[in-house]
């Protein structure tokens, strides 16, 4: 019974980290975007943004 506890608590650790690094990454996204819109709104119709998502 012990031993189950203990994966199931593994498995939630995992699954949290998991999920804290896909935020982490959509976090990072957002911020990249941002600032090629605000860098864009400086240059005009000179910039073009090209963003990449996973």
């Amino acid at each position: 019974m012990k031993d189950l506890v203990v994966g199931i608590l593994i498995g939630l650790v995992l699954l949290v980290a998991f999920w804290a690094v896909l935020w982490v990454m959509a976090l990072s996204d957002e911020a990249d975007e941002e600032k090629c819109r605000s860098e864009a709104d400086e240059y005009g119709n000179r910039t073009t943004c090209i963003v990449v998502t996973r």
